[in-house]
């Protein structure tokens, strides 16, 4: 019995007692206080740490995905002004008086020959459909509409080939085709379009 009591004041376990689980846990944890609060907010530290570097990490990745992305179309955007440059140099070299018959290349036979040059174009890139829109928007303002829709019927259909249907330049394309089919005349055409 006196050891049992001197036990109990050491909190430790008593023998008179059940030996049970919690019993043995809440004596220890008396014991050892500053030992199993220090262990708890270590354990607390190292899950925390453990949960801010997961989120990190996920931080990171979506980081990381996004400038893959950014460089892509940077890439893509320098691919196709690249394209553009040298599309535009032999558009040009037409109207260089030590190339061409000694005569002078007016606006609309660039434009022309742009055009006839592009749909020559048997598997158009997405510059090429963006070159044609714009060479059918210039048609269209110089009133020339059955130039106008055949090229940009060529550039809707590239474009519809390489992207999403609800993409912007996609609307775009058949936004101007209903309007051509309008001042065509061609009301019917035109609804289903616009």
């Amino acid at each position: 019995m006196n050891d049992d009591l001197q036990r109990y004041l050491d909190k430790r376990i008593v023998k008179a007692r059940t030996r049970t689980v919690p019993y043995i846990l809440s004596r220890f944890v008396q014991r050892n206080m500053v030992l199993v609060v220090f262990s708890v907010i270590l354990l607390t530290s190292l899950i925390t740490g453990f949960i801010a570097q997961s989120i990190q990490a996920q931080r990171a990745e979506i980081q990381a995905e996004i400038a893959i992305k950014q460089s892509k179309k940077a890439k893509q955007a320098q691919s196709e002004a690249e394209e553009l440059t040298g599309f535009l140099v032999d558009l040009f070299n037409l109207s260089n008086p030590e190339r061409a018959s000694k005569k002078e290349i007016t606006t609309n036979e660039l434009i022309n020959k742009a055009n006839d040059k592009l749909l020559a174009i048997n598997e158009p890139t997405m510059s090429d459909a963006r070159f044609m829109h714009t060479i059918g928007s210039i048609y269209t303002r110089m009133d020339k509409l059955q130039k106008a829709k055949i090229i940009i019927e060529k550039s809707l259909l590239t474009k519809q080939s390489k992207l999403d249907a609800n993409d912007d330049e996609i609307i775009s394309g058949i936004t101007q085709l209903g309007l051509i089919h309008r001042r065509l005349k061609n009301n019917d055409l035109a609804e289903e379009y616009l």
